[in-house]
């Protein structure tokens, strides 16, 4: 199955409710993030300047835990004394202030020394799952790049390692201040080198999806979500995507008929305990079957 930090939610109305509701996040989200992305004035964001505004969020007594944390990082001349010192910090941002931007920063930075391919994985993939909930285009660059520069390293360990490629691939699409068609062509690129070698890649295959969408190709999204759906039938995710675009498509029949499948589903993992009934989702499907009638 499609992990799920690997499921990116665009802005399509209904799936925004249905990928909030199914997909939630792992690490707690700073509700300021945008302010302190959006403080500076430079049009390439600042990590120390970011860390200094999340810095005011905190208590006196906890800037200056940090601020021995940091001193510990330039003073050590051991790796493994920055290693620690980086893994305290992460742990404070994530845990005690639950501020993003920090947290993953300082994930980054240990992994990097650490520099296994899980450890890299990781934390790129703490910035690739957090980019489609960014709305300031310039913290979504910045988050992109990161990424970028996390699995460009988890390839130079593994360059047989398709899912980095695929999620660097992405970074591109996903990540660009401007929409540009030359960085969405290049991401895409990535991404079609893994899925035409392995056609069985439902990740790759997802991905070109999205793409599709963000590019506004709204039949080869299509073609690419019904690949992944008939490999993975019951996936929730690609359900409700498809029956998105047979909305705006104007495909009644064909919307209907998923949203009934995604009734079917739905209901069938709330019977298995991996859902909690929601009467508001049940609802909210009934609504859309009645619409496309």
């Amino acid at each position: 199955m499609i992990k799920k930090q690997q499921l990116l939610v665009v802005g399509l109305g209904f799936i925004v409710l249905i990928g909030l509701y199914f997909f939630g996040r792992t690490v707690p989200k700073d509700q300021g993030k945008t302010q302190t992305a959006t403080a500076t004035d430079s049009t390439r964001l600042d990590f120390p300047a970011m860390l200094a505004i999340a810095k005011q969020k905190i208590s006196p007594a906890q800037v200056a835990y940090v601020t021995e944390l940091e001193n510990s990082v330039t003073r050590g001349d051991v790796k493994t004394q920055q290693l620690d010192a980086y893994k305290k910090l992460a742990a404070f941002w994530g845990d005690s202030a639950k501020i993003f931007v920090p947290y993953a920063e300082y994930t980054a930075q240990s992994a990097k020394l650490e520099n296994s391919e899980k450890s890299l994985t990781f934390a790129a993939n703490l910035f690739f799952e957090d980019l489609p909930t960014v709305q300031d285009a310039q913290l979504r660059s910045w988050e992109a790049d990161q990424a970028k520069e996390l699995y460009t390293r988890v390839l130079d360990l593994n360059p047989n390692n398709d899912s980095a490629k695929v999620s660097l691939g992405s970074c591109y699409i996903f990540g660009s201040t401007t929409g540009s068609p030359q960085e969405t062509m290049q991401g895409i690129l990535k991404i079609r080198e893994v899925a035409q070698r392995d056609s069985t890649n439902m990740y790759a295959q997802y991905m070109l999806g999205m793409a599709g969408v963000i590019s506004g190709q709204t039949d080869k999204a299509i073609d690419r979500f019904e690949t992944v759906l008939r490999h993975q039938p019951e996936n929730l995710d690609v359900q409700t995507r498809l029956a998105d675009l047979y909305e705006q498509k104007g495909d009644k029949q064909a919307a209907r008929k998923t949203y009934q499948t995604i009734k079917a589903t739905f209901m069938r993992e709330v019977a298995s305990g991996k859902f909690k009934n929601d009467t508001s989702f049940i609802r909210e499907i009934d609504k859309r079957i009645q619409q496309s009638q």
